[in-house]
């Protein structure tokens, strides 16, 4: 009895021993994973947790399903790689987690990567402590689908390839404490976006940050890229977005779609939003900020950009340029320009030349725009070529660079109010930075209404048969040579300044056969009000001088001078077409008519 006794003493404790060590065992057995994966396979409740040992890696064509309430985790350096179909189906009560074996933070294991031939389906799953919750790369129509979930404590929440970013379709995906809450978008070599995209905005997701240095994110044409309200791009320094498909931006207000550096702190930080010939864009409720330069219109087509409730700000050089054969293009709605131009409040849309090209190539309308001073030339003359109409609406201004000039052969139309007057000038808009001036040739039509040129060489020439030139309550002042020069064609000038011009008011050339009629206006301060070298007469009637005696020189009175064949009684004692004028008095030869 003592032997039995004895053996039960050492063999049942032996035997409890062996068979937990045999019960552990099983479990490790059972809930250990990793490698290949190349049949179907369901992870279930009842294994869970389960353990990544090694990389599990999912082949192309096999399907890996986790059960609601699973929970798997990661050992450090291992992952989950999917090349077939990850379906991971939780629920609000059960949701799946997929973490580290640790949890002590950010990094621990590696996150789920997708590669091209793969696609995922989560809906109620938890990803957290992973280098990047997901990983999407490669080239394919497959798709990674995230509903319900959230990326929690990772280093990164997304990280995605260029040519994968359409296959990325997110709903109530929340971000939370990543050490970044951004998508970053990954430019490998000769990558592009391949197929339309859309990118949303999540919760907690601060947006998608493009994170290569010197490189281009590049929207092809016939592809569209989509940015619903909320949605902000962070762009990295010498960046371009470069738009030859079409850019749709559909911010609302309190919503608006952003487009910044990846630090968001001031000018100059990413290079430019550019538009080639092919590309188009429409944003409404957006942001353009902290670029070298905001936006950029090139080529010639007639796709167009759209600019509505949009805010370009704090770019380093302007808010906005375009070349000049793209001009054309552009579309504007209160968009505001604000603090562009090295801080400096220089807020210019600019207009550069293209190659040899100076010339408009489409029926072009410049429009203003709050915060907008106008719109600048300024690296070369600009032409606007028959069959094509310039026009200038109420309140803009065009400057042009020293030495340059805008010639019309076709139509200018500038069409100011009395209280939103359209400026041509200089571009540092004064007269020691003197342009060239408006020519007319080759049958142009120019029609100034409530219009100022000034600082030109000339602020008008006017040559060509055919050509015709109608000034109405404008002003013409402060050339360095003359205010109008007539070799040919036809000029009518009612209710207007001549005024200050260094040389005349008005220059009439010996041509051929030029018509000259101005009358109701002022002429005065020049260095002569009209000279004429022509024989055929010029009809100066009705104007006022400077000096309530009438003309100069040819004219009896004191104030501006007339030579040649000008016709200048009777004249006004005072001018008409201010607000301000009183009643104007006529003078004729020896004659006072009082009103």
């Amino acid at each position: 009895m003592k032997r039995l006794t004895l053996l039960f003493t050492i063999i049942l404790p032996l035997l409890i021993i062996m068979a937990l060590l045999n019960t552990v065992t099983l479990a490790v057995r059972a809930d250990d994973v990793g490698g290949i994966i190349d049949t179907n396979t369901t992870w279930t409740v009842a294994g869970s947790p389960y353990i990544i040992t090694d990389t599990v890696i999912i082949t192309a064509g096999v399907t890996l399903t986790v059960e609601a309430g699973v929970e798997v985790q990661a050992q450090p350096g291992t992952g989950l790689e999917v090349n077939g179909t990850l379906l991971a189906f939780g629920t609000p009560t059960q949701p799946i987690t997929l973490t580290s074996t640790t949890e002590t933070g950010p990094g621990d294991w590696e996150g789920i990567s997708v590669e091209s031939t793969g696609d995922i389906s989560l809906n109620h799953t938890l990803v957290r402590y992973g280098m990047a919750g997901l990983n999407i790369q490669g080239t394919s129509n497959n798709l990674v689908q995230i509903n319900n979930s959230t990326l929690n404590q990772n280093q990164t929440g997304i990280s995605i390839d260029e040519n994968a970013l359409h296959r990325l379709q997110m709903k109530n995906l929340f971000f939370s404490d990543n050490t970044s809450n951004r998508v970053f978008i990954n430019h490998t070599d000769a990558s592009r976006i391949i197929e339309n995209t859309l990118l949303t905005p999540q919760p907690g997701l601060d947006g998608y940050e493009f994170d290569y240095d010197t490189l281009v994110l590049f929207v092809p044409e016939g592809i569209t890229l989509t940015l619903e309200a909320g949605v902000t791009l962070f762009m990295h320094s010498r960046t371009i977005l470069s738009i030859n498909g079409h850019l749709q931006a559909n911010g609302v207000s309190g919503s608006e779609v952003i487009f910044t550096s990846a630090s968001d702190s001031g000018p100059g930080q990413w290079d430019v939003l550019s538009v080639g010939t092919t590309g188009s864009a429409y944003l409404e409720h957006a942001i353009v900020r902290y670029a070298i330069l905001g936006i950029y219109i090139s080529g010639y087509s007639n796709k167009q950009v759209t600019l509505v409730n949009t805010l370009l700000v704090e770019n380093d050089w302007h808010g906005l340029a375009a070349g000049i054969e793209a001009i054309h293009r552009l579309r504007m709605n209160n968009v505001t320009f604000y603090q562009n131009g090295y801080g400096e409040g220089s807020e210019r849309i600019h207009i550069r030349s293209s190659g040899n090209s100076h010339t408009f190539r489409d029926n072009t309308t410049l429009v203003l725009q709050p915060g907008l001073e106008g719109y600048e030339i300024g690296d070369s003359s600009a032409i606007v070529p028959k069959g094509i109409t310039l026009t200038l609406e109420a309140g803009t201004k065009l400057m042009m660079s020293r030495f340059s000039g805008l010639t019309i052969e076709g139509n200018l139309r500038a069409m100011g109010t009395n209280g939103a007057r359209v400026n041509f000038t200089s571009l540092g808009d004064i007269i020691l930075d003197n342009w060239e001036g408006i020519t007319v040739g080759n049958g142009g039509a120019v029609h100034l209404e409530h219009t100022d040129v000034r600082y030109g060489t000339a602020n008008l020439t006017v040559n060509g048969l055919t050509s015709t030139v109608t000034i109405t309550a404008s002003r013409l002042v402060s050339a360095s040579v003359d205010g109008i020069v007539v070799n040919e064609g036809t000029v009518n000038v009612a209710c207007s300044l001549v005024a200050g011009n260094s040389h005349s008011g008005i220059f009439v050339t010996a041509s051929d056969n030029p018509t000259v009629t101005i009358n109701s206006s002022e002429i005065s301060g020049n260095g002569a009000g009209i000279t004429n070298t022509h024989n055929l007469p010029v009809d100066a009637r009705t104007n006022f001088w400077g000096n309530p005696s009438g003309p100069s020189g040819q004219g009896p009175g004191s104030g501006d001078t007339v030579y040649g064949n000008v016709l200048y009684e009777p004249w006004l004692a005072k001018p008409i077409c201010s607000p301000s004028s009183p009643s104007w008095q006529l003078y004729l030869p020896a004659v006072l008519k009082q009103p």
